[in-house]
């Protein structure tokens, strides 16, 4: 865990700032990105699991290409659109670990 409590003096009892970890899936690749069936993904507001498929992406010669989440966290948003064209590194989906 890697949450830290920052404390300034002048703050005053219970004010409190909170760092947390905020990770991004990112597209492997070029092409149109797909969120995965409900069945495969984990929605918004549930925790996702490293290594899980996320969604695909029809890459520019027409294969599908799996979009794996590379942490484990909270799912916040997905930052794409079901059938947007993505490019390779752009982020997909907000994740928070905690």
């Amino acid at each position: 865990m890697t949450t830290t409590l920052w404390h300034d003096s002048a703050c005053e009892a219970g004010d409190h700032t909170w760092s947390l970890d905020e990770r991004v899936v990112v597209a492997p690749c070029e092409g149109r990105f797909r969120i995965a069936p409900s069945s495969h993904y984990t929605a918004e507001g549930e925790y996702a699991v490293k290594g899980q498929i996320v969604g695909h992406i029809k890459g520019t010669n027409g294969d599908m290409v799996p979009v794996h989440s590379a942490f484990s966290g909270w799912v916040m948003g997905f930052l794409v659109r079901d059938g947007l064209h993505v490019q390779s590194g752009e982020p997909v989906m907000w994740l928070r670990e905690l």
